[in-house]
């Protein structure tokens, strides 16, 4: 895999999800990102909302080969 990146949706940061994906790894240096620590909003017609962490998360996704949903 080449630029992967994990996407962590678990309600417990530090649960047993986080485990499993540690685990995979083995070591291997690949981002996570922590659903948990992201403020996304809900959408809206006014753009009120654009300067939640929506954008940023979907231009990481977009320059990503995999994505992993966990």
């Amino acid at each position: 895999m080449s630029d992967p990146l994990i996407i962590f949706g678990s309600s417990r940061d530090k649960g047993d999800t986080f485990d499993a994906i540690q685990m995979v790894l083995n070591g291997r240096d690949i981002p996570i990102i922590n659903l948990n620590d992201l403020e996304i909003s809900q959408y809206d017609y006014d753009y009120e909302n654009e300067s939640d962490d929506f954008l940023p998360l979907a231009h990481k996704m977009l320059a990503a080969d995999t994505i992993i949903l966990v």
